[in-house]
């Protein structure tokens, strides 16, 4: 079986990731701030929830694509109060590299936190 696949943002990278990965048979969740990002990925047949905290209690994996620092820096700490035991975190995001560089600190967390590791994805600026 494989894993539920939770994506944080679902701007345009976001939503085609999400896209893919339900073209290849797997179960998405997902979180947006903007109703109508939520809708699209109901239509392609995901399943929108309530924030990215339930995204990330409800998922094996997360991803997380979004557009701005504060984003990010207040996604992680939803995701971590999540306080999902074994919870793989990719993040895409096109922040600075400090800033998800400084994120990825929490891979070294205990067991009974997510882990987050940054993916080779680069900011365009």
């Amino acid at each position: 079986m494989k894993p539920v696949v939770g994506m944080i943002g679902l701007g345009i990278m976001g939503s085609a990731m999400a896209e893919a990965l339900l073209a290849q048979g797997y179960r998405v969740t997902g979180y947006d701030i903007r109703v109508q990002a939520c809708r699209r990925l109901k239509k392609t047949g995901g399943q929108p929830l309530a924030s990215a905290t339930a995204v990330a209690r409800g998922a094996d994996i997360v991803i997380t694509s979004l557009a701005t620092t504060a984003a990010l820096d207040a996604t992680v700490e939803k995701i971590a109060a999540s306080k999902h035991a074994g919870l793989i975190v990719v993040e895409t995001s096109t922040c600075p590299s400090r800033t998800r560089s400084a994120h990825c600190t929490r891979s070294s967390a205990p067991a009974s936190k997510p882990s987050i590791a940054r993916s080779a994805a680069r900011p365009c600026a």
